[in-house]
């Protein structure tokens, strides 16, 4: 179980993590206790309330500055279908990751509003308990005992008159037993004796006449005395029912004083247990912390997309004439722009890829074998008249050789200035070039190093020849082409 010292320390960390105002609400807890206290004052919630709303915001998921990021320079504009791929690969990454940050959000803020609630009514259920709310039921089922043992003993009291006027045994109070037989008998005879002596005449007919009527009387105060003695039962017995509830719901509800207290105990721990888990440090329900490494998950998705679309912006222009401008790129709202744009770019391209044409163009160079036959060297000069449009864009290159030998070999190629991908100035290397074979299917090499690059300039051509080749006669080069 946690103890105060415990609830302190998590009421704290609670409290860090997700920006609670604590002494605000240490003080709004204060402000109720002066209130309540003060006597016959109406309490404003306003007064015992107060709440800093602007500490509860989610942080924004998009904070780069666009302005602020520069292409990395191994991303060519040359590369366009490459760039697009990478690009919508970061967007849908993206998209992906802001729908998590949203539903880790609002568990976030259901977690930071739920907690700052139950802090604020725990500290208010503490007052009501202090203050005795869960004693009053059984308080005032006490006070309803008391008052009705008290009002059973004067119903007592009211039965005991009449019960001891019609009772034959004596008692120290002077209407007793004069509702009885033998004192009716008594007050019947002495009102006719009276009535006979004080008559003049006709005593005898005066004394049965008096008699009667002394009778009469007696009998109907009986009767009202004894209906005044049922009356008295019967509140009675209904008084002492209603003692027998009370004092059976002054018992329950003594116990169930303790019943609710242990039941808010025990849901006020494991809610604090519960705070604890959603502070703990790596907790998956650290909602607040979670939302920090969803952000920069987000950023590293985010940046290199940024990167791609601007590379791509440029190079859909440059290379394939689609203008399809990305626009100013605000701080908020980056990721929609782009990928809607993304959508844009694409459809684009697809349209543009049905225009152009794809053209396998041949160039023979005869070589120069070296007086030890071991090496040879040409070179290819490459110009519009050798290309099928002048908007050629290359895709990969290949060799065969013309000659009678029937060994492989291999060739260094130094092509033009920039048309490899990065400027590097390394040869491009070919370690099999065979024998030109009419039904041998070439496939263009070095295409992603050579990828829209112009194929104009000279490609100088060296290699080695076995030595058991053969002689070799001519270099055959083929230029994968794309034009419009």
């Amino acid at each position: 179980m946690s103890s105060n010292v415990d609830v302190a320390r998590i009421e704290t960390a609670f409290a860090q993590q997700y920006d609670l105002d604590l002494p605000g609400l240490h003080k709004d807890i204060a402000n109720l206790r002066t209130a309540v206290a003060a006597p016959l004052t109406e309490i404003e919630a306003a007064a015992s309330y107060t709440y800093n709303g602007s500490l509860s915001f989610v942080p924004d998921l998009e904070t780069i500055d666009p302005s602020q990021v520069v292409p990395d320079q191994r991303l060519s504009i040359r590369q366009i279908e490459a760039n697009l791929d990478e690009a919508s690969k970061y967007s849908q990454a993206c998209l992906q990751i802001r729908t998590q940050y949203g539903d880790t959000a609002r568990h976030r803020n259901d977690t930071r509003f739920k907690g700052e609630e139950f802090i604020r009514l725990d500290g208010v259920h503490l007052q009501e308990i202090e203050a005795g709310i869960y004693k009053l039921p059984w308080q005032e089922a006490a006070d309803e005992v008391a008052g009705l043992e008290l009002a059973i003993a004067q119903a007592n009291v009211q039965r005991s008159i009449p019960e001891e006027m019609t009772s034959t045994t004596e008692s120290a109070h002077k209407y007793a037993s004069i509702l009885s037989d033998q004192g009716m008998s008594e007050q019947v005879d002495s009102n006719a004796f009276i009535a006979r002596n004080v008559a003049n005449q006709h005593q005898d007919e005066v004394y049965l006449k008096a008699r009667s009527t002394a009778g009469y009387r007696t009998h109907m105060e009986l009767a009202t005395w004894l209906e005044t003695l049922a009356g008295a039962n019967s509140a009675l017995a209904q008084m002492n029912s209603k003692l027998a509830i009370s004092k059976r719901k002054e018992e329950y509800l003594r116990k169930d004083e303790g019943f609710k207290l242990e039941r808010w105990w025990i849901s006020r721990q494991l809610a604090w247990l519960q705070i604890a888990e959603h502070c703990r440090d790596g907790s998956e329900l650290n909602y607040d912390q979670r939302l920090g490494g969803t952000k920069s998950l987000f950023d590293a998705n985010l940046r290199p997309l940024i990167e791609r679309a601007m590379v791509l912006d440029q190079g859909l222009k440059k290379i394939y004439g689609i203008d399809l401008p990305l626009g100013t790129l605000s701080t908020r709202g980056i990721l929609d722009q782009i990928a809607g744009w993304l959508v844009e770019a694409s459809d684009a391209l697809s349209k543009w890829k049905r225009t152009q044409r794809l053209t396998i163009t041949q160039i023979v160079n005869n070589v120069t074998v070296s007086n030890d036959r071991k090496t040879f060297e040409t070179a290819f000069s490459v110009d519009d008249s050798s290309l099928p449009r002048s908007n050629a864009l290359l895709r990969g290159i290949n060799f065969e050789f013309v000659g009678d030998s029937r060994v492989p070999i291999s060739a260094s190629v130094a092509p033009p200035a920039d048309v490899v991908l990065g400027g590097n100035s390394d040869p491009l290397r070919f370690g099999r070039v065979g024998l030109v074979a009419p039904n041998l299917e070439l496939r263009p090499q070095h295409s992603d190093l050579l990828w829209n690059g112009s194929p104009k300039g000279v490609w100088s051509v060296t290699g080695s020849l076995p030595s058991n080749a053969g002689s070799i006669e001519q270099i055959v080069m083929y230029l994968w082409i794309v034009s419009t």
